[in-house]
């Protein structure tokens, strides 16, 4: 029989705060429930998942750390909140995925940092979340995974490092990808019609450059040279946009036609002649007894 560190079900209005679950089935199990608050909990050891959260609205997930439970970390199953925060949140070292988004929508994650994990993030038939800040690094596959139909999502201003595929779309479009650090075994594959650049414009994109479009993507060898020959796609020297060898597309891993990144970032020299890259996140052990 499941055991649960602490049980919601059928409840609103209730906050869970400061508390140290472990060696449950589930920590924290919440399911038809209304504006619930998980905040500042430390949630570890469960042979299952740390955190579930199922058909619950209005959701608060700030400043907890989750790590080394058997399956997931956090595992948010057919919720579409009015309302939902998921920020600063650390989950690392979970078996499976450090964070599995399934059959939902409408949320919004910001500043998460997920390591170690058997993949990072995966959203299965999830569709219009919105992702900023959200750092998976070191798992041992998929930095992020989008599949059986997870459209209209949103992802921008992260860094994916050092996972063996950054970021992986099965049958799933229509998201939009602009403005992340890719640095992996192997950057990206997508066999969907996704978005990998807005329009250029001018604002400090995520390496340090003087303009935003795309993405960062550490085996990229075009050249910004202003020798670019699509048509309708800026041909500008010296912008730290890429002008040749587009889209980007991960020698066709990205596979569609006409899919890729088309204003892929280019790292800025500095005075010592190397880029600028984002600084080293922390890394994350652990930390329970």
């Amino acid at each position: 029989e499941d055991q649960r560190g602490i049980d919601i079900q059928n409840i609103d209005n209730i906050t869970v705060q400061n508390c140290i679950i472990r060696n449950f089935t589930y920590g924290i199990y919440v399911k038809n429930s209304f504006n619930v608050s998980l905040i500042n909990n430390t949630i570890y050891f469960n042979t299952k998942t740390g955190t579930h959260i199922e058909s619950t609205d209005k959701i608060t997930l700030v400043n907890n750390t989750i790590y080394e439970n058997t399956q997931n970390g956090l595992h948010i199953k057919s919720s579409n909140p009015s309302s939902a925060t998921t920020t600063d949140n650390i989950i690392h070292n979970n078996s499976q995925n450090g964070f599995y988004l399934q059959s939902s929508s409408k949320f919004n994650f910001t500043n998460n940092h997920l390591q170690g994990n058997g993949n990072g993030t995966v959203l299965s038939s999830s569709g219009n979340n919105y992702f900023l800040n959200h750092t998976p690094l070191n798992n041992t596959q998929y930095g992020f995974r989008f599949q059986t139909a997870s459209n209209n999502n949103n992802l921008t201003n992260t860094t994916t490092q050092d996972n063996v595929i950054g970021l992986s779309i099965a049958s799933s479009n229509n998201n939009i990808f602009y403005n992340n650090y890719f640095s992996n075994t192997n950057n990206a594959e997508d066999s969907g019609t996704n978005d990998y650049n807005l329009s250029n414009s001018t604002g400090i994109n995520i390496i340090g450059g003087p303009n935003q479009g795309g993405n960062y993507w550490s085996d990229y060898s075009g050249s910004d040279n202003g020798l670019g020959n699509l048509t309708g796609i800026p041909n500008v020297s010296s912008d730290n946009i890429g002008d040749t060898l587009l889209p980007y597309n991960n020698s066709n891993n990205i596979s569609a036609a006409n899919t890729g990144d088309f204003l892929p970032l280019i790292a800025v020299a500095s005075s010592s002649g190397s880029g600028s890259t984002p600084a080293s996140p922390s890394t994350y052990g652990t930390t329970g007894g």
